[in-house]
């Protein structure tokens, strides 16, 4: 993981400048290039991810506004990163930080995550592994909401990940990933 995550970073960087003054001609404001929240890491530790911002700003928590659906908050360029899975670029910062890999289950919202390991049993056991900026449930499943069903499908590929890592399987994890982004099978979004 660590030789495939060298090769890519250069990649990464110079993905994260050119959406970075796209964001900051969009939101007029440095402040709102990027967006930070907790999530929930390895052994349950809580730590911010970054990434480049989607949305307006929220009013209220963000539990309320996942429950409720993105569709009216997220902007122009928002829509094209989030399907692309572009927006997740910053958490480069995060492998450097030491908070996440290139590969692994993507870490969830503190809320979302206790909303889950109340729905799906055993879901904190995904726990066991660093949360990655891809992994084997995104290239399979994509972005889920409030489905106890989903989660647990969700579960079932961080396991089978956790059984069978390998070097190939991250390498076929990210050629996965880059044929997902290139079809846009990110976030879906229904144009109203």
């Amino acid at each position: 993981n660590l030789a495939v995550t060298l090769c890519v970073l250069p990649v990464l960087f110079a993905l994260a400048v050119p959406i970075a003054l796209v964001n900051l001609i969009a939101f007029r404001n440095p402040r709102l290039v990027f967006y930070s929240q907790e999530r929930v890491g390895q052994y349950g530790r809580i730590f911010r991810i970054y990434k480049f911002r989607t949305m307006a700003p929220i009013n209220g928590c963000n539990f309320a506004a996942w429950s409720d659906g993105d569709q009216n908050r997220v902007t122009t360029i928002g829509k094209i990163l989030r399907s692309t899975h572009l927006d997740e670029i910053p958490q480069i910062f995060n492998i450097l930080l030491g908070d996440m890999d290139l590969i692994g289950p993507r870490p969830e919202m503190v809320q979302i995550h206790n909303w889950a390991t109340e729905h799906v049993d055993g879901f904190e056991r995904r726990l066991a592994l660093r949360p990655g900026i891809t992994g084997l449930a995104q290239i399979t499943q994509g972005y889920t909401g409030q489905c106890p069903e989903a989660y647990a499908e969700k579960l079932a590929a961080d396991e089978s990940y956790l059984k069978y890592l390998s070097a190939k399987l991250d390498l076929t994890i990210l050629f996965r990933t880059v044929i997902w982004m290139a079809r846009g099978k990110g976030w879906k979004w229904q144009a109203k």
